[in-house]
């Protein structure tokens, strides 16, 4: 499920199941988090409620110390859990197999527009058990998450500056540092922006294919950028096909530079110079539109880039390097400039999330309240 069909403001959810293998040891000391949602977007001054579910998965019985992290200055997060709520650590007992919620509420303000929230779990008995699930918070802004799959370089800096200067945070996924972002990831935000810079199709596994479907299924908002991300195929790939409606493909034509389209939302009026970055302008691909997909930059060697609107999903895809457009151009052939034209056709919610300022009864962090934590934290806001 994505944000578009289920619109909310204040929860995210939790739900774990735990199967128990056949033929399988049981460690005395081990436990679980779940979560199944890793975004949150709130209004004017909300209490972020943020759920996780943890169980004891050992064969005995142990405590199990809760802690926080954030990275914001004026945001304050507590721990609540078995119906108390702490500032500081919050130290619970499980039996074997016990299962409790362990609900994070951040009250925020404007002083941030995105923060990030991470809740990890230590076993006192076994002080090496330990789990961390993070949380990303935007406030009055709509979520994205920059998935940075180019093989450990730092390439990702470049959407993720561009996107900050079009007024839109974004949350940084290392896929080499912290895996694959999975389904439930990705389906957790509004948008995806997701750079290969000069990897191969190999950066891009058949699962996450199948996950960016799901999302796109959902209604998710897409922004794809990979060089070789066809060129190192054998064959077509479902989510090519009926996802970025490719019908075929020509490997490393190369061409420069990367022209607009006439007319188009996005590209109308540009010509990228991608001759001074630091990808082989010769990697990038060319192909042919299959049904329901539409033309947004070409070369002298053929078509470079597409987008798709279907149902209530959009996606971008650039056969060529984002990272080789130019930051310094004349507007609009710039990175900058390209980003902010992507935002605005996918039309990012107003405030963030669709209907905030009308909600009524939205909970919201009064100024008792206010005060109450102020007091709790002796710090002066």
């Amino acid at each position: 499920m994505h944000r578009s069909h289920r619109p909310h403001l204040l929860v995210l959810t939790g739900l774990m199941v735990v199967l128990a293998l056949a033929g399988e040891t049981q460690a005395s000391f081990s436990f679980e988090f779940a979560t199944e949602d890793y975004a949150l977007e709130v209004a004017d001054y909300a209490v972020a409620t943020l759920t996780t579910v943890c169980t004891n998965t050992g064969t005995q019985a142990d405590s199990i110390t809760f802690s926080i992290t954030e990275n914001t200055t004026w945001w304050f997060p507590q721990i609540c859990v078995e119906g108390k709520c702490y500032f500081g650590d919050a130290i619970v007992h499980f039996t074997p197999g016990e299962t409790d919620t362990v609900t994070v509420e951040v009250f925020t303000d404007e002083s941030s527009e995105m923060g990030l929230i991470t809740l990890t779990g230590t076993m006192a008995s076994s002080p090496a058990e330990t789990h961390s699930e993070t949380f990303g918070v935007w406030y009055e802004h709509p979520s994205i998450l920059i998935v940075d799959d180019d093989g450990g370089a730092a390439y990702e800096t470049a959407l993720a500056t561009s996107l900050e200067n079009a007024g839109y945070p974004g949350r940084i996924w290392d896929a080499d540092a912290l895996g694959r972002p999975g389904s439930v990831m990705l389906s957790s935000h509004w948008m995806v922006f997701w750079t290969t810079a000069g990897g191969d199709a190999s950066y891009l596994l058949a699962s996450d294919e199948a996950d960016l479907a799901s999302f796109l299924d959902g209604g998710g908002k897409l922004f794809l950028a990979s060089a070789e991300f066809l060129s190192s195929r054998s064959g077509a790939s479902s989510f090519v096909t009926n996802y970025l409606r490719i019908a075929s493909w020509t490997d490393d034509t190369g061409g420069n530079p990367m022209v607009g389209v006439a007319g188009d939302p996005i590209s109308a009026g540009m010509s990228l110079d991608i001759s001074g970055g630091p990808i082989a302008v010769g990697l990038s691909d060319s192909f042919v539109l299959g049904a329901g997909a539409t033309s947004i930059f070409s070369a002298s060697t053929g078509l470079k880039g597409l987008r798709v609107e279907a149902g209530d999903h959009k996606a971008v895809f650039l056969a060529f390097p984002f990272e080789n457009i130019s930051t310094v151009a004349t507007t609009p052939n710039n990175q900058d400039a390209l980003i902010a034209n992507v935002m605005a056709w996918f039309e990012p919610p107003v405030a963030g999330v669709p209907g905030v300022p009308a909600v009524p009864g939205a909970p919201t962090a009064e100024p008792s309240t206010w005060g109450k934590i102020k007091a709790k934290l002796g710090t002066s806001y």
